[in-house]
């Protein structure tokens, strides 16, 4: 398959990258120190503001050299909407659980693990991190929250009870093994893998385009945005309720909660995929000059943290090693494939790389991977250095995919 890299800038981006280079300019720190001061003030104002950080879809549709696949799915996931996010600060220490090693492992295989399975696993990782000593709740109540949570997945091949787990442990995984967790409160922990849980609670098998393109009565009642990470939020914040989850919270606590759960699910919204990743490259740009070292502990670097976690589990499949990649790669491609093929039977827009007699898993999987994968997970490991294994296994899964295209295309 032939590969093209495309230009994927935001105005906002473009504007960040010459204030940069400006800033960057050595001779300018000598003649005019005042006005570099000036241009970096500025640089770092518009890096905390979460407007118009999403490349447009004219941009995409102007990328001459890029396949009709590629295309269907860049403008699939491209939207400028992105929340605006606060949380308070505080930190917490945790105890350590040599029995769930296992655990932190990235690439762990859900599969050969029954639902019973998967539940004590689960109420092992939140237990790990002292969730009925924070909420205040028993193991019990714990326990049956999560089986009530499995009931609310179903048996689609990929938006199920597995994917629900899988999302958790890579979540897991980044707080233990990648050490993001040092970086969080207790509350936050508790709220991402909580989210993580949660974040695809009943999934319908269809994407939000085909619920607003049917006017499905959840697309009415969100008015068309996020229509999907709205009612997972929904079903997520009820159950919490039903289960006295935040009965024991304060209420600032509890607001911090609320908030957290938001706005990290909302981002696993596919059409803020590239405010999200722009805002990372923002973040890079600001290491690269020095004007931070890291995710500080403020409100809005710990809720930014939050969200570029729960996404990079939402789509860590890619990045996975090849055996069970592979294996997640198939699901995803079957359940959109059965998406198309409802289109067409409904008479509705149909979307190329969901239409299977246009493209193929393999195709599919690759197109993901070099123009929503790479870049995102480049940008994580230039900000997160510990992460590179992630990165280097998203390569390899691309090279692997390319020679099965390759072949593909040869029958």
């Amino acid at each position: 398959m032939l590969i093209h890299k495309v230009i994927m800038e935001s105005p906002l981006e473009s504007i960040t990258n010459s204030l940069s280079e400006l800033i960057s300019d050595q001779s300018l720190n000598a003649t005019n120190p005042t006005l570099k001061k000036e241009l970096e003030n500025i640089l770092i104002q518009i890096s905390s503001n979460n407007d118009l950080y999403g490349p447009s879809a004219n941009q995409i549709s102007n990328q001459v050299d890029l396949n009709p696949i590629a295309r269907s799915l860049l403008k699939t996931y491209s939207n400028n909407d992105l929340m605006v996010h606060k949380t308070s600060n505080h930190c917490t220490l945790f105890n350590l659980n040599k029995e769930i090693e296992h655990l932190k492992v990235w690439g762990y295989d859900p599969f050969n693990h029954s639902d019973e399975q998967l539940i004590s696993m689960l109420q092992s990782m939140f237990m790990y991190y002292q969730m009925p000593e924070k909420l205040k709740i028993s193991d019990i109540k714990l326990n049956q929250f999560i089986i009530h949570v499995r009931q609310l997945y179903h048996s689609h091949s990929y938006h199920n009870f597995y994917h629900a787990f899988d999302v958790t442990q890579t979540i897991f995984t980044y707080l233990t093994t990648f050490g993001f967790g040092k970086h969080l409160t207790h509350l936050d922990i508790i709220a991402l893998l909580l989210s993580g849980l949660c974040h695809d609670l009943n999934h319908p098998g269809y994407n939000n385009a085909f619920l607003v393109n049917t006017f499905d009565p959840l697309a009415i009642q969100y008015n068309d945005k996020s229509v999907l990470e709205n009612h997972h939020i929904q079903l997520m914040w009820t159950l919490l309720d039903q289960f006295q989850f935040l009965k024991n919270l304060k209420w600032d606590e509890k607001k911090e909660f609320r908030t957290s759960i938001i706005n990290s699910i909302i981002a696993t919204d596919m059409s803020l995929h590239f405010p999200l990743v722009t805002k990372l490259k923002q973040k890079v740009t600001e290491q690269k000059m020095n004007q931070f070292k890291y995710i500080n502990s403020t409100s809005q670097d710990r809720q930014f943290l939050m969200e570029l976690i729960l996404h990079a589990a939402d789509i860590s499949n890619i990045a996975k090693p090849w055996d069970i990649s592979k294996l997640w790669c198939e699901r995803i491609g079957h359940e959109s494939f059965l998406q198309g093929k409802k289109e067409v039977e409904l008479g509705i827009p149909t979307t190329d790389w969901m239409d299977e007699s246009k493209t193929t898993v393999a195709k599919n999987s690759l197109n993901f991977m070099i123009y929503i994968g790479e870049p995102f997970f480049s940008q994580m490991v230039e900000l997160f250095p510990q992460t590179k294994s992630c990165l280097d296994h998203l390569q390899e899964n691309i090279r692997t995919w390319n020679n099965i295209s390759n072949l593909e295309t040869t029958k």
